[in-house]
């Protein structure tokens, strides 16, 4: 296959450089892309996989069942946070911070690389050293960033009835905050001066940014 052979023929040569750009992480995304596509199963299998592929080629994404679950997650999330009478309000806000940061799921990711690199016999070192991962991963948050995941304006307007993004904006909008500021509807990723965040947009117009967790912990990483 075309694209497993371009990835075997590339990545020694970064490895090689000692170094990885945004160019360098786009064309790795780009051929795993194909890899995705030759084998339906892989996408099926590992959907954060799919998302992160898709969402480095496109400037906003909206269809598929993954981001669905992380507005839901985030929304919830909110909800314990603020509120009334759902716990300490510096307990939530930690637990927020801490859990929001995760969002979007970094170490399944990481996983599902390694795992089709290896089933593929791509050379894997990109998800299995560190050093190169968190490489990978700062670049990669710039090819995504600015970039939302939402729901569509059709759901949002009410214009869709039935689908797995209903169901989700359905479990939001049961959610308690009385002026909507714990119903997210879109997330993305942003660039600020202290580093990456990741920044939540609710129903009620109110616009929540975390830190985002890109790296993992080495004992996280080596478990």
């Amino acid at each position: 296959m075309k694209c497993v052979r371009e990835l075997n023929r590339f990545l020694p040569e970064v490895y090689r450089r000692g170094g990885l750009g945004r160019p360098d992480v786009l064309y790795v995304m780009s051929n795993v892309r194909e890899v995705l596509e030759h084998h339906r199963k892989y996408g099926q299998r590992y959907p954060i996989l799919r998302l992160f592929c898709d969402w480095c080629v496109h400037k906003e994404l909206d269809r598929q069942k993954v981001i669905y679950g992380m507005l839901v997650q985030a929304s919830e999330l909110l909800a314990n946070s603020i509120s009334p009478g759902k716990r300490d309000p510096k307990e939530a806000t930690k637990l927020l911070i801490r859990r929001g940061g995760s969002l979007l799921n970094i170490p399944e990711f990481r996983f599902s690389l390694r795992e089709v690199f290896a089933e593929q016999r791509i050379d894997n070192r990109i998800p299995n050293e560190k050093k190169w991962w968190d490489a990978f991963v700062s670049q990669l948050l710039h090819l995504v960033s600015e970039k939302p995941l939402a729901f569509s304006t059709a759901v949002l307007a009410g214009e869709t009835k039935s689908g797995d993004a209903c169901k989700a904006f359905s479990r939001i909008k049961a959610l308690p905050h009385p002026d909507d500021f714990d119903k997210v509807t879109r997330l993305e990723v942003t660039l600020e001066d202290t580093g990456f965040h990741l920044t939540l947009a609710t129903l009620g117009g109110v616009r929540f940014k975390l830190p985002l967790n890109g790296k993992e912990p080495l004992d996280a990483f080596l478990a």
